[in-house]
């Protein structure tokens, strides 16, 4: 069963209507308890999202907070932001979301997206990213 969480009041009437069968919360996705929700479904999640892009970090980070119960994240951002997320280690895109981001999960660039498939037409160009959360990876630990 598909859920989807999104805080816009249209969106989610539009989901309603044109999706009867999806289950939809109206929630920010920031203060979903991702914990929660794998328990409530008995088993990890499988998040799939187009972010906004302006909370594109701190969506990731909660991800991360709680990626125990997370088995992936198949997620639509800014290209630059994803570029840094799978940047290499001394090059100049590298940073706490690089190192964040590659020590709880294994990211990967899927797809880059070119903003002309978006209407009205963003200035900037888009990646889908896969994220494959590691299953030993505790938050707070100190890894050698």
């Amino acid at each position: 069963e598909m859920l989807a969480v999104e805080l816009d009041q249209r969106a989610v009437a539009h989901l309603n209507e044109n999706l009867p069968s999806l289950n939809v919360i109206r929630q920010d996705v920031l203060d979903v308890d991702w914990g929660t929700l794998a328990d409530q479904r008995q088993g990890k999640l499988r998040v799939i999202g187009n972010l906004p892009y302006y909370i594109v970090s701190q969506i990731i980070f909660s991800l991360i907070e709680q990626n125990e119960s997370i088995d992936f994240a198949f997620l639509m951002m800014q290209k630059e932001v994803a570029q840094r997320i799978v940047a290499k280690t001394r090059s100049k895109d590298y940073g706490i979301l690089s190192v964040m981001c590659q020590l709880y999960t294994k990211p990967k660039i899927a797809i880059h997206v070119p903003n002309t498939v978006f209407r009205p037409k963003p200035d900037v160009t888009s990646a889908m990213l896969y994220f494959k959360f590691e299953p030993n990876a505790r938050i707070g630990e100190v890894h050698s």
